[in-house]
């Protein structure tokens, strides 16, 4: 959530796990699920579309292998610059009714 995990994920959990289904939007750490089969979605299309995402995940599961430091660091540069990007908009969609009431 926006607060951050309420119910982290333990080394036990992780080590009992056969494979790993990652909804989210957002860039999350995932260096503790390395190599174990990973699948990831949209938390969107995990939330509408859960039975065929599950069916997907099942089919489609390949291990996870963490990228390198050099690439993380460009990949942090564009999550920032996507984020602002995203914030910009969910202003502007916020505000649009406001101005279309304007006139």
């Amino acid at each position: 959530g926006s607060v951050g995990a309420g119910h982290a994920i333990t080394p036990q959990e992780v080590a009992e796990a056969d494979s790993v289904i990652v909804a989210a939007d957002i860039e999350v750490d995932l260096a503790k699920f390395a190599g174990l089969p990973m699948y990831r979605t949209s938390t969107g299309l995990a939330l509408k579309k859960t039975a065929q995402e599950l069916d997907k995940a099942v089919a489609e599961a390949t291990p996870y292998q963490p990228a390198g430091k050099a690439s993380q660091a460009a990949t942090e540069g564009k999550i920032e610059s996507a984020g602002a990007y995203r914030h910009l908009l969910t202003g502007v969609s916020y505000m649009l009714p406001m101005v279309v009431a304007g006139g």
